[in-house]
């Protein structure tokens, strides 16, 4: 019976690939699962920025777009420009990539930028957030979202612990590793680690109040890959030691450019770092953005090894972007390790169409699939890229000709099977997404 009905769904969803209406529609109407890789400063819309700011009195620099909590220079007032079309407009393009020329502007650059322009508007209003990113995931039907966020002042605390250690020497050891950890307990990493989880647990009460429906919610932290070695240390050692004891917190991560000059010259050592972390916490999951690169930013010699060590030496489970595959040396190496350990590749079409300019074929996709490697879509930011779930699979059936509706469908139970909730937690979404997709497909069928 399912069989039947499968066959019979595939039929319709093969009639209406050229119909891009109907298309999307189809997405729109889909079973997704989850959001697991996803920025929770990266989800807020210009929409809801203008608003909370707008509430919170905050200031705004026309020019940048840079919000400021007081007025330091000549600014315009947030609550002022509401019922003004154009400057909302032109707020709106400096709050994400609305309008944005590529012809005329650096894509990654603009993208980046935007981060920093928005802090004054969400440190410190993070619940009320997350909230607002939890209930627009119920409404296009999300079960659960694995956000990636931090806690500002817990990393400018560990940054500066960083600052006050003058052992660590230009290519650390692990016996350096050791005493920098042991110094990071005595400055008081136990207390960091507790307000951490205080800060989680205040989120995740706030999100259990919530008058409207909400998709689960789980955080990966995350530390910064453009600060120096010991701050990227401090940072990734607390957020490891929270994973630990918080349900909530289900991983680590890496963010910021991978192409950024610190970053690059960094990043073995940061994959050495994880790896000695994974020695220490083997319960704490690990992704990692690895392989988010191409030849129009970096030299040859960086495409050769990123997704290759986040998977063979920092023991990633699954890796985000994973766009330079066909430049590294040991491709083959890599894709026979993630499929003989299930290690998941996070698919991001928009964001790698915009930030990378890498427009679908151009993304080794498909040689990921045929190797066997499981695949799940993504949005990374849907506030900022302005996009939602639903155009990840539109454009992945759309450059794809050959995908089936089989395959994409399984990359939505992908986004919950390799999402790093506990068992009993996942096995209950995985029952909720089945029940979804038997009425979705009873719907097709019925006309």
């Amino acid at each position: 019976m399912k069989a039947k009905m499968m066959k019979t769904v595939e039929k319709y969803f093969q009639s209406i690939r050229q119909n891009k209406a109907k298309l999307y529609s189809f997405f729109e109407a889909m079973p997704k699962g989850a959001d697991i890789h996803h920025h929770a400063l990266g989800a807020i819309w210009a929409e809801d920025v203008l608003e909370k700011a707008s509430e919170m009195g905050l200031w705004v620099d026309l020019k940048t777009g840079q919000l400021y909590d007081s007025l330091t220079r000549p600014l315009y007032k947030v609550a002022d420009l509401v019922d003004d079309e154009l400057l909302r407009h032109q707020v709106f393009a400096q709050w994400s990539v609305l309008s944005f020329d590529k012809c005329n502007g650096n894509s990654a650059l603009h993208f980046f930028d935007i981060f920093p322009k928005l802090f004054a508007v969400f440190i410190g209003q993070e619940a009320y957030w997350l909230e607002k990113i939890a209930n627009q995931a119920a409404r296009e039907g999300l079960l659960y979202i694995e956000t990636l966020i931090e806690i500002p002042r817990i990393t400018n605390t560990l940054c500066q612990w960083g600052r006050e250690y003058n052992r660590w020497p230009d290519n650390p050891t692990v016996a350096d590793f050791e005493q920098y950890y042991a110094f990071l307990q005595k400055k008081g990493l136990e207390q960091q680690v507790a307000e951490i989880l205080d800060t989680v647990a205040a989120w995740q009460m706030a999100l259990d109040k919530s008058p409207n429906p909400t998709a689960k919610l789980s955080y990966q932290f995350y530390a910064i890959r453009t600060m120096e070695p010991r701050a990227v240390f401090a940072q990734l050692l607390a957020y490891f030691e929270a994973a630990r004891h918080s349900a909530a917190i289900v991983g680590v991560n890496l963010v910021a450019p991978e192409y950024h000059p610190i970053a690059l010259r960094d990043y073995q050592l940061h994959m050495r770092i994880c790896a000695w972390l994974k020695g220490l916490y083997p319960e704490v999951n690990l992704a990692l953005h690895a392989g988010e690169l191409t030849a129009d930013i970096v030299g040859p010699e960086q495409l050769l090894f990123h997704i290759d060590e986040a998977v063979h030496l920092a023991g990633a489970s699954r890796i985000g972007h994973g766009v330079d595959l066909l430049s590294e040396t040991n491709a083959d190496m890599i894709l026979e390790k993630m499929q003989s350990h299930h290690i998941a590749l996070e698919l991001l079409p928009t964001s790698n169409d915009f930030i990378l300019n890498v427009k679908g074929a151009e993304h080794p996709a498909m040689t990921y699939l045929e190797a066997g490697i499981p695949i799940l879509l993504a949005t990374d930011d849907p506030g900022l890229l302005r996009c939602r779930l639903s155009d990840e699979f539109f454009m992945m059936a759309d450059t794809y000709e050959t995908l089936t509706y089989g395959q994409l469908k399984k990359m939505a139970i992908n986004s919950l099977r390799y999402s790093f909730l506990e068992a009993e937690d996942k096995r209950k979404l995985l029952t909720s997404l089945e029940k979804a997709y038997l009425d979705f497909e009873n719907q097709i069928i019925s006309g």
